[in-house]
């Protein structure tokens, strides 16, 4: 299910697609815990994305965060963080997407969705178009700061910054 509502939101059949991965919660939460659920609530957020729903967004990427790091899911965790420098940079908060990249350059080996093809999906994030963006509205002084800022962090930090929002 959660391959046909990623099939549906990246043909911009967001309302199709938000039901499916709706749904495929509902079942996975009666199965039981699992890092399915972190990668649905990720497709919910990146489908309140596509729809420019930025608070909804952020919502379940703290919820697919917080349900990773509850469960030491560091892929899951990244995943998460990824998305949510995605939103950052979509809303014009380059340098706090920077930051979260800048953590994420870290551990290469937690960049498992990096190297799929554009045709699978417009979701997928695509790192090089954020920092492009912000170098372009930071300069190459801030950028360069906030990037050091980031790789000076853990990716334990980054996400505890990202569920600290919420309080």
């Amino acid at each position: 299910m959660r391959i046909l509502g990623h099939i549906y939101a990246s043909e911009g059949n967001t309302l199709r697609a938000r039901g499916i991965v709706e749904e495929a919660l509902v079942i996975a939460r009666q199965i039981g815990p699992g890092f399915q659920i972190s990668f649905l609530l990720v497709l919910l957020g990146d489908i309140a994305t596509r729809d420019h729903d930025w608070e909804r967004a952020a919502d379940v990427y703290r919820q697919a965060l917080q349900r990773a790091t509850t469960a030491a899911a560091q892929a899951s965790m990244a995943l998460a963080v990824r998305h949510s420098a995605a939103l950052l940079g979509a809303r014009g908060e380059h340098r706090r997407a920077l930051r979260l990249l800048g953590a994420l350059a870290r551990r290469p080996d937690l960049h498992f969705d990096r190297d799929l093809p554009r045709e699978v999906s417009v979701l997928v994030v695509d790192e090089q178009r954020i920092m492009d963006a912000a170098r372009a509205a930071l300069g190459d002084r801030a950028y360069a700061d906030a990037w050091a800022q980031g790789e000076a962090m853990t990716l334990a930090q980054v996400s505890a910054e990202i569920l600290e929002e919420t309080r």
